[in-house]
């Protein structure tokens, strides 16, 4: 039987129809995410997203010629993720399964990510050493957590208090997040502070500004692992060694 938030991710994921040709800010998010990942991976990288959502990032970890596997407990999860493969003209495996008990065998991936997962659960360890359980010796862990805090992407939501009384995120923070890959007894941990984007449809609603925000993708990256990126960022970047 499907619990609550199983419930209420499959209807999130019901209504979903736009594909990664939308340039949003989220996309602009997912771009950040892949060039940091794709600094890390080896050449023809077999790779795992683990609850692949719509698997944006996964789409364009695969466009760069890793070969992606993206699992998710949503079937409808998976069949937005289908979408996204398509829109870009890529292939990969898409499996429905729970981040807690992953159906493979040890040190199987090269690479093992997750993206707006982590910050869902009150207590993510358990998922993070079973991430790391299918890596290979000297593989790559690679993870972004979008804690509950007031960052300039959601700056609106925010200040008008639609994102303070968030029930499925949690307020974490770089000491936390390490730990979590400390126990899942990773190496060469780096937790930097990322995600000092436009605010949340801004990006959308002025094309002039969109196409300028993407050819200048870097400018985003700037400020990461700064104080500013600590108070105004989105997310965290989390990646390690096994």
């Amino acid at each position: 039987m499907k619990d609550e938030s199983q419930l209420s991710w499959d209807a999130s994921w019901k209504q979903v129809e736009t594909t990664i040709l939308e340039r949003d800010v989220w996309l602009l998010t997912d771009y950040i995410k892949r060039d940091y990942l794709m600094e890390r991976l080896p050449g023809n990288a077999r790779a795992l997203e683990v609850g692949c959502g719509s698997a944006k990032l996964a789409a364009l970890v695969a466009e760069r010629g890793a070969r992606v596997t993206g699992v998710d407990l949503s079937w409808h999860a998976l069949l937005a993720a289908q979408r996204n493969f398509d829109a870009v003209k890529v292939s990969g495996a898409l499996g429905q399964a729970d981040a807690f008990h992953l159906p493979f065998a040890d040190e199987t991936f090269d690479a093992v990510f997750s993206t707006g997962l982590l910050e869902h659960f009150q207590d993510p360890t358990p998922i993070v050493v079973e991430m790391a359980r299918v890596i290979r010796s000297g593989g790559i862990f690679f993870s972004d957590v979008a804690p509950l805090k007031f960052s300039i992407l959601r700056m609106g939501m925010y200040l008008r208090g639609m994102a303070r009384n968030v029930t499925d995120e949690y307020p974490y923070n770089g000491r936390e997040i390490a730990a979590w890959l400390e126990a899942a007894v990773l190496r060469d941990i780096r937790i930097v502070a990322s995600g000092v984007v436009p605010p949340l449809g801004l990006v959308r609603r002025f094309p002039t500004f969109r196409d300028w925000s993407f050819r200048h993708q870097n400018l985003w990256t700037r400020w990461d692992g700064t104080p500013l990126a600590e108070q105004l960022g989105f997310f965290y970047l989390a990646w390690a060694v096994k």
